[in-house]
């Protein structure tokens, strides 16, 4: 299965209950995050994403969107090839 590495992890909150967790992957596979904290006896109750890349969740809630400009995309994936033909 391979080697599940976290670039850090921050205890946001403690409880005997339940934990916040900040946990930063320098680059994500399918389910790593449940199976990290699963390898330590812990259950993900609830997972949200806050940023990808250099690209960050910010204010926006569940549902809303915002138009990323190619300069943002540029500047959060240097050296990433850039689409060509697209509408807008």
């Amino acid at each position: 299965v391979g080697t599940i590495h976290a670039e850090g992890i921050e205890l946001l909150k403690a409880s005997r209950r339940e934990s916040l967790l900040l946990i930063t992957l320098n680059e994500g596979k399918n389910r790593e995050i449940r199976r990290l904290v699963e390898a330590v006896g812990g259950e993900v109750i609830d997972l949200k994403r806050v940023s990808y890349g250099g690209l960050e969740l910010g204010t926006l809630q569940p549902g809303e969107f915002r138009i990323v400009s190619s300069e943002e995309l540029e500047a959060a994936f240097p050296g990433a090839p850039r689409a060509t033909g697209l509408a807008g």
